[in-house]
């Protein structure tokens, strides 16, 4: 460019465009799926243990018939300390399953309930309640 030329401001066409005017989100359509994904895996984890605690019950009562046929007054000898042990060790097993049991369906409800809800088609009618949860404080809160 030759010296003292003035350089031409481009044309107002070339500029960029003003952002476009922003419209609100639409809700998803997955509403808390989350959370309900959570609530289901916790319902499994819970079924696990439930299974668990049940075959481990089981091993365990069947250990103790065995055991109180050879253990006189309570008293075990010490060739039976092996498998004094394994009663020991699959009753905790069953007790740890049906803990866990427990929990996990107690996560699971708690999950599925508080799990925010996609947005309705239709206007919805009738009774609806909806729990909640502070500190503090619990309740549920509904219309009709």
């Amino acid at each position: 460019m030759p010296a003292g030329a003035a350089v031409a401001p481009l044309p107002a066409a070339a500029t960029a465009p003003p952002p476009a005017a922003t419209s609100p989100e639409t809700p998803s359509t997955g509403g808390g799926s989350g959370m309900k994904t959570a609530a289901f895996v916790s319902f499994g984890v819970g079924g696990a243990g439930l299974i668990m605690g049940a075959v481990t019950g089981g091993l365990a009562i069947s250990k103790h018939s065995t055991l109180a046929g050879e253990c006189k007054n309570g008293t075990c000898s010490s060739q039976d300390s092996s498998e004094l042990s394994s009663y020991h060790t699959v009753g905790a097993l069953s007790t740890v399953g049906f803990i866990v049991a427990g929990v996990g369906a107690a996560a699971g409800v708690t999950l599925f309930l508080l799990a925010p809800k996609g947005a309705p088609s239709a206007p919805a009618t009738g009774l609806r309640v909806t729990p909640f949860v502070g500190l503090g404080s619990a309740g549920a809160v509904g219309s009709f």
